[in-house]
């Protein structure tokens, strides 16, 4: 299977590795690979208008980082059922909560979520 063909809630350690069997032997090669939880998220500040374009947001746990596209729209990876998010924008911000249910598909579109003032 080429690595371009696995689902978007799959997320892959490396597609290469450089290994060098011994004479008339064979060598088991393990690539890591397990399935995430990824949302796509619409953020909205308190006036209805959508969060900025290029504002950051950090997820907690883990720290991760991802950046606001249009319409206030974020694409999460590797979200826990209880989570954080912290978003900072020009003029700017908040920290709000983001409880994703398990029950809800692999790759799901949360919100509009409301980000006040910041905390």
């Amino acid at each position: 299977m080429n690595s371009d063909e696995l689902p978007l809630d799959v997320e892959i350690g490396g597609v290469r590795e450089e290994v060098v069997p011994y004479a008339r032997s064979g060598m088991r090669v393990d690539f890591p690979v397990h399935r995430t939880r990824n949302v796509l998220v619409t953020l909205r500040r308190p006036d209805g208008m959508p969060v900025p374009s290029g504002a950051q947001v950090v997820l907690m746990p883990g720290s991760q980082q991802f950046v606001v596209a249009t319409r206030g729209e974020v694409y999460l990876m590797n979200v826990q059922a209880e989570n954080r998010l912290q978003v900072r924008f020009a003029g700017g911000g908040c920290d709000l909560p983001l409880a994703v249910d398990a029950a809800l598909p692999a790759e799901s579109h949360l919100g509009p979520l409301v980000c006040g003032a910041a905390q």
